[in-house]
């Protein structure tokens, strides 16, 4: 399995007993963030440094 294969997230997903309402997902590939998205984890397409920070405020991961 390889990325954006739903299957791998499912998996990853139901492996560590993560909730996808409560995860966030980074990547810089926006088909895999697409992915993620679609199994309704936060997907964010990584850009830059303060691009990421800010998303990560915006969900209330960093102050």
């Amino acid at each position: 399995m390889v990325k954006p294969d739903p299957l791998l997230f499912r998996l990853l997903l139901e492996r560590y007993a993560i909730r996808p309402e409560t995860a966030v997902f980074i990547d810089d590939n926006a088909r895999n963030v697409a992915a993620a998205n679609a199994l309704r984890l936060h997907g964010v397409c990584f850009n830059s440094p303060a691009a990421l920070r800010d998303e990560l405020k915006a969900v209330e991961l960093l102050t």
